[in-house]
């Protein structure tokens, strides 16, 4: 693993656990927003992009996510 994926993955780790600890609306938000930074900061990891994905599933799954479901999903 470069020092970027390292890095990204850190980000999206520390972001899954907040949720994982506190399963909310507004802590599966902060994890968007967490996840958005290590894409941001390291797009060539995927680990960014993982995490995103199963937040916004997670998001969908319980109506949390507002924008439209299906341009959430592509």
């Amino acid at each position: 693993m470069s020092a970027g994926d390292v890095s990204a993955l850190l980000i999206s780790n520390t972001a899954q656990s907040r949720i994982m600890r506190d399963f909310t609306r507004e802590n599966l938000l902060i994890n968007l927003q967490e996840q958005e930074v290590a894409i941001r900061d390291y797009p060539d990891s995927a680990w960014g992009y993982l995490g995103q994905a199963l937040a916004l599933r997670n998001g969908l799954r319980h109506g949390w996510i507002e924008d439209d479901e299906e341009a959430t999903r592509q």
